[in-house]
């Protein structure tokens, strides 16, 4: 649930980004900053996805 949340927020983000930068032009450091989220994005991904298989017990 909390991933939930945090992708959530993260999409708001994105978005907000989005509209604020729709009028401006596109800097070298915006694409390396679109491109950091990306990643980002992935890792949260891939890590919930792992943390599934996670046999541990929870503390």
């Amino acid at each position: 649930m909390e991933d939930l949340q945090k992708e959530a927020n993260h999409k708001e983000d994105m978005i907000s980004y989005a509209e604020a930068t729709t009028e401006q032009p596109i800097t070298k450091e915006d694409k390396i900053i679109e491109k950091l989220l990306k990643i980002q994005q992935d890792l949260s991904t891939n890590i919930s996805g792992l943390n599934q298989f996670d046999e541990r017990p929870s503390e």
